[in-house]
């Protein structure tokens, strides 16, 4: 999906009115990739939000081979970034599988 891909569905998102804690994340998760400079302390809380919410994504994250596990002190701007981005494509496969199906 491309950047103006990307823009046209969180801008249908927005405009649906009532959306789902999905739909929230998805669009939370975007702000987020898009805030220059990177908010670390809200990136952050973007990224443990997302897990806690959605423990397959944090699964599918986890398990990507370039995925390395450091202490919440240790995490750069840059890994903040790779994690959302990751956690982002993630989330929207899961929207579209539930669009799929109906939910």
């Amino acid at each position: 999906m491309n950047d103006q891909q990307i823009e046209l569905l969180i801008n249908m998102l927005r405009a649906k009115g009532q959306i789902t804690d999905l739909e929230k994340d998805i669009i939370d998760t975007y702000h987020e990739l898009k805030k220059q400079p990177v908010d670390m302390n809200s990136a952050f809380r973007q990224m443990k939000s997302n897990e806690l919410n959605h423990p397959d994504v944090l699964l599918k994250v986890t398990m990507m081979p370039t995925t390395g596990q450091k202490q919440a002190s240790e995490l750069t701007a840059q890994d903040l970034l790779y994690v959302l981005s990751a956690q982002f494509t993630f989330l929207l496969e899961k929207e579209e599988t539930s669009q799929r199906s109906g939910n």
